[in-house]
């Protein structure tokens, strides 16, 4: 009988911890150029890690994610043989996202794109 209660608490633990990992995004947002438009960037983070997503143009790639004071930020490296084709997006505090694209250059300094982000998570 014993057996049965620890058996039956191990699997209900199982259950409990797969239900909470799974939980997925720690956040998520949309971003748009224009207010009622669709969203043109989604970026994801994932919680407890500096992995995240960045989609756009329908693309979606893994990125570096980290926060910055309040700026949430990611990173990617489209050409790793390093002929610098990378990515940055930035979201400030007041949701204003800045999609920086590399390219050949390291030293971008204004955006190539910006954008109007929502949370959604």
């Amino acid at each position: 009988m014993k057996i049965y209660k620890i058996g039956l608490y191990a699997s209900t633990f199982f259950l409990v911890s797969m239900v909470y990992t799974t939980q997925a995004v720690a956040a998520s947002w949309e971003c748009r150029k224009h207010l009622g438009h669709e969203p043109i960037v989604r970026v994801w983070a994932e919680p407890d890690s500096n992995a995240g997503t960045l989609e756009a143009n329908g693309i979606t790639k893994d990125a570096w994610y980290r926060q910055e004071g309040f700026d949430h930020r990611w990173d990617l490296d489209l050409d790793e043989s390093d002929g610098i084709d990378a990515v940055t997006f930035i979201i400030e505090l007041d949701g204003s996202g800045k999609y920086y694209h590399f390219g050949e250059e390291k030293n971008v300094q204004s955006p190539t794109l910006y954008t109007q982000c929502t949370k959604t998570e």
